[in-house]
């Protein structure tokens, strides 16, 4: 097995990794949000800190699981639009809002490391009931972000080899 090959394996698990943690982090917010409603309704404690934890997972839940999705392709797409083409037209469409996508997320995790960085070094919090800086939780996007344009290339280049590849059908779908 080629280098490449192993980078993408070792790539594809710990993206699942990273979205069993966001769905063990869904887990976490319901028992949370269910302990958290008990309490107040039969102790009369109400636990702020919970739900403001619970807000912010959310952040962690879509970087961590979003790669995951778009490597099925459950993303939102306009394929009405696409289908109107023929699969070589497709790939190529395809294959150029992939790399668009890789550009952005590239601007992402760059833009994301720079607020995130900055509001570590500043040591800024978020929350007035959780004492926690708020770097501690904008680290995700950088993270999410980087894995995201990884996928997005990864995308690109399977386009690219399906636009590229002369035996391709030049029907209409």
């Amino acid at each position: 097995m080629g280098l490449v090959k192993k980078a993408h394996v070792f790539f594809d698990k710990v993206v699942d990794v990273l979205s069993s943690l966001a769905s063990l982090l869904i887990f976490l917010i319901v028992m949370a949000i269910s302990f958290s409603v008990a309490t107040r309704f039969l102790f009369g404690v109400s636990w702020v800190g919970l739900v403001e934890l619970s807000a912010m997972s959310l952040l962690f839940i879509t970087f961590l699981g979003t790669t995951w999705v778009l490597k099925r392709n459950g993303h939102t797409t306009m394929d009405f639009v696409i289908k109107q083409f023929n699969t070589r037209t497709q790939a190529f469409i395809n294959m150029i809002t992939s790399m668009i996508c890789a550009l952005i997320c590239l601007v992402l995790v760059w833009y994301g490391a720079e607020v995130a960085w900055a509001r570590f070094i500043k040591g800024t919090y978020l929350f007035s009931h959780v004492n926690i800086p708020d770097a501690y939780f904008l680290f995700i996007i950088p993270v999410g972000g980087f894995f995201l344009f990884v996928q997005f290339l990864i995308r690109t280049y399977g386009y690219f080899k399906s636009w590229g590849h002369p035996g391709e059908s030049e029907t209409t779908n």
